[in-house]
């Protein structure tokens, strides 16, 4: 096993077949398996938060290939479970960003895998809510997998709640004023994830933590004068980043009536036959996926808040 990534409650391995427990036994394939600590009552719960969750996935009918698969859940442990999920090769938003903005094309496409992947967790009343650059891996030809559901929240009848749990720059306004969330606070998150894949910098990005507060709370965005955008790339943002959560964009269709998407081909999105151009230009230029530069070199990811 190789070791991809350690949080506060789990470590993160890329290993080539697995062999389980007695339910499991040997499965074939490369994987990313999510072992959480088993001494710490915050990755239990964690643990079965997301257990919750992906049970919840695995009922619906509905395929969605942005939202990462889940191959396996061993039991080898007896506190937590292991987690066995595709593999996402070609590292992570985080990692791809570190390589500037991306073009408008390649945004566009994106937004539309990102809100599937978004619209899909919501379908089955699942809130994600901790949406961020890291917790959306790459696949080997570069599209979206959305993964990590060990803060995710399941909203019974839609009922809004308060939320003690995200990422700083990703999080809504109402969730910094602990006021109650629904799954607008996730459709604010895509929206900051959107406003950095077009600039190349965090929406609202300050010296300190306080300065971060104030500035989401008071929706300050500052928009770069460059890269140059489209008038309709920067209304797609600003009409997802509202302080109002009823005002937001928050649907799939939603997005996909917007004027800034209304030249994607949702066929050649759904079926991944679209070429991401930046991240085909990375991996040609370093001659390795995104993933691997970074395990070369040093990059500090930000940590979830509260």
């Amino acid at each position: 096993m190789r070791h991809l990534q350690s949080g506060a409650t789990a470590h993160v391995y890329a290993c080539t077949d697995w062999e389980g427990d007695t339910d499991v036994g040997f499965v074939e394939g490369d994987f990313a398996v999510k072992v959480h600590r088993a001494d710490c009552d915050h990755a239990r719960m964690e643990a079965r938060r997301e257990l919750a969750a992906l049970q919840r996935l695995k009922r619906s009918k509905d395929e969605m290939p942005f939202v990462v698969k889940l191959h396996f859940v061993d039991n080898l442990c007896a506190a937590v479970p292991i987690f066995g999920f595709e593999l996402c090769s070609g590292g992570d938003l985080f990692d791809l960003f570190r390589y500037g903005p991306l073009s408008e094309k390649d945004t566009a496409h994106y937004a539309v895998e990102l809100a599937s992947a978004i619209s899909h967790l919501h379908a089955t009343n699942i809130m994600h809510t901790d949406i961020k650059p890291e917790n959306i891996g790459l696949s080997t030809d570069g599209h979206l997998r959305l993964f990590d559901l060990g803060s995710a929240r399941i909203l019974e009848d839609d009922e809004p709640i308060e939320l003690s749990s995200g990422t700083l720059h990703y999080a809504s306004p109402e969730v910094l004023l602990r006021r109650p969330c629904g799954y607008a606070a996730d459709w604010w998150s895509f929206g900051v994830i959107m406003f950095e894949m077009m600039f190349g910098v965090q929406a609202f990005y300050a010296r300190s933590q306080d300065e971060v507060v104030d500035r989401i709370v008071h929706v300050d965005l500052d928009l770069p004068l460059t890269p140059h955008r489209s008038a309709e790339a920067v209304k797609f943002v600003t009409d997802i980043l509202k302080f109002c959560p009823e005002e937001r964009l928050q649907s799939l269709r939603a997005c996909c009536d917007h004027p800034f998407l209304s030249q994607v081909d949702l066929d050649l999105v759904m079926s991944e036959t679209w070429v991401p151009i930046k991240y085909t230009y990375v991996c040609f230029e370093q001659d390795k996926t995104p993933l691997q530069e970074v395990a070369d070199g040093s990059s500090k990811k930000p940590k979830s808040f509260f």
